[in-house]
């Protein structure tokens, strides 16, 4: 709460780091804030946020849902608008290019250069009639897009179609390190290079097909392509690594980004954080499931997830914090200044049943052999964030590893 304090009477650190205090009013704890939020009040025209660029001069630009964008500089901010030269108040997408100028991708259709102060605009006339989900640069300076209809080059300002055979409903779009050009859509993945088109991944069940949102690479050299449905792939070489994330992250997934071997993920729950060595774990068979930390209201956001997926909906600021789109403002985390709580909380048996009826614990040191049902019940507590707590299970002489009950 935010009630104010009088008469303090008197304060305790407990092992995790919080701190407990008793006063005339109650007892209450002070908590580490994770997050920051940037919102109306700081100068931007809609709290919906659905793209953030961090841009090559160190300012920042906020596209919004229904409030323009939004440029913040040392020396201040200033909004565009329908009133001030764009084409609507919603936008999707940023990118810069080499020369200075801001590409401006619009939720309804199309996208529009921004240099000088004066714009360019790209439509129906111009090839682009549709939603812009994906644009790159490439290493000779062409603009290229990806829409739900496929993937498109400008060429002397006109946007016209690349043939890539088998994509459909496209979501996401790469140039990496090799440049070779990804696209990734429901029903598969595959890249081109020199001017030609490979599948890698073939999907063809609709029921299993997962909508891509992001397609991210390592320091590694590895590719990551983020998708609903709780999904996330690992291209390596010619290996393909899918992994399913916990229910709890939720099942929309946004977009991301990788710092310090981290992979960060907003999820509809809120912002995903795991190793990169976790999946490695996960991969090579030693772990079941990748522990992550999981960030939302808990630790400050005042929304766990924009409304839509933006490109990029998370941008890494130059002073290492993370900006990432929600649809109550901008949500800010700095890395560096989360104190990690690894103290292990004390688990409980709450209780054991054998075949369903209920055990006293030292009864089992007598109990018969059988082929029955043998449960315990346990838990944790953790003053911090209960909701943190993951838990593993292991029966010595039964089961050969730790089992990751979630």
């Amino acid at each position: 709460g935010s009630e104010p304090l009088s008469h303090v009477l008197s304060l305790f650190e407990d092992r995790e780091g919080n701190i407990w205090g008793g006063s005339d009013a109650g007892l209450f704890r002070l908590k580490d804030v994770n997050v920051t939020t940037l919102t109306r009040q700081d100068g931007l025209q809609s709290n919906s946020i659905l793209s953030i660029l961090q841009a090559k001069d160190g300012s920042k630009w906020v596209g919004t849902w229904g409030g323009g964008l939004t440029h913040f500089t040392d020396q201040g901010k200033l909004t565009l608008n329908r009133s001030n030269g764009l084409s609507e108040d919603a936008i999707s997408g940023l990118m810069e290019d080499d020369a200075g100028g801001l590409w401006i991708c619009w939720y309804g259709e199309g996208a529009s250069l921004l240099k000088n102060g004066k714009f360019v605009h790209y439509r129906s006339r111009e090839g682009l009639g549709e939603r812009v989900c994906g644009m790159q640069i490439d290493e000779g300076g062409t603009v290229w897009v990806l829409t739900q209809k496929g993937l498109g080059r400008l060429v002397n300002g006109i946007f016209v179609a690349v043939n890539t055979p088998g994509v459909t409903n496209a979501g996401a779009l790469l140039i990496d390190s090799q440049k070779r050009m990804w696209v990734a859509w429901p029903g598969g993945l595959g890249y081109m290079t020199k001017g030609h088109w490979k599948q890698v991944v073939a999907e063809p069940d609709a029921s299993k097909q997962k909508m891509p949102h992001q397609i991210i690479e390592d320091s590694r050299g590895d590719l990551w392509v983020l998708r609903d449905e709780l999904e996330v792939q690992r291209i390596r070489g010619d290996q393909i690594d899918t992994f399913a994330l916990p229910p709890a992250l939720g099942k929309l997934t946004y977009g991301g980004v990788i710092l310090n071997d981290e992979i960060w993920i907003t999820f509809r729950n809120g912002v995903f954080r795991a190793s990169l060595s976790e999946f490695d774990e996960v991969a090579g068979g030693h772990k079941g499931m990748v522990e992550y930390v999981l960030y939302n209201e808990v630790d400050g956001m005042r929304s766990p997830a924009p409304n839509n997926p933006g490109i990029p909906s998370v941008s890494v600021a130059r002073d290492g914090a993370l900006w990432f789109a929600t649809s109550k403002g901008v949500a800010i985390i700095h890395p560096e200044h989360i104190r990690r709580n690894t103290v292990a909380p004390n688990v409980v048996i709450d209780r054991v049943t054998v075949d369903k009826v209920a055990c006293a614990p030292e009864a089992l040191k007598n109990l018969p052999p059988g082929d029955g049902e043998l449960a315990f019940y346990f838990t944790a507590l953790s003053l911090t964030d209960p909701t943190q707590n993951r838990f593993k299970y292991r029966l010595i002489g039964y089961d050969k590893r730790w089992i990751d009950a979630g």
